[in-house]
């Protein structure tokens, strides 16, 4: 299996990971295009999904969906928010976000 980035544009995919997350695990990352640190994760995280694996990365751009911000009480971009077995993890330091996007270099 391998590794995916899926742009969200709709307010309902955010709606339909947060109300399956005890069945299922996600990772959201929220970011901007106008942010430079937000590009830079953009790209480790596109180097990331060519990598072994079989995680889903859904993105979130704060010009599409202001909205899904408020959904994690987001604040700082970028914002990488993890989901495992029900439990959603918070992550915004960004040396640690591009820790686990490179965790194979």
């Amino acid at each position: 299996m391998s590794r995916t980035i899926t742009r969200i544009t709709k307010e309902g995919r955010v709606n339909y990971a947060i109300k399956n997350r005890k069945s299922k695990d996600f990772q959201m990352l929220f970011y901007s295009t106008w942010d430079e640190l937000c590009q830079k994760m953009m790209g480790s995280a596109e180097k990331w999904v060519q990598e072994e694996g079989d995680e889903d990365l859904l993105t979130v751009n704060s010009w599409d969906l202001p909205h899904a911000f408020m959904a994690f009480k987001i604040t700082k971009v970028p914002c990488l928010v993890t989901c495992r077995r029900g439990k959603i993890i918070k992550l915004d330091y960004a040396p640690l976000m591009y820790k686990h996007f490179n965790s194979a270099d």
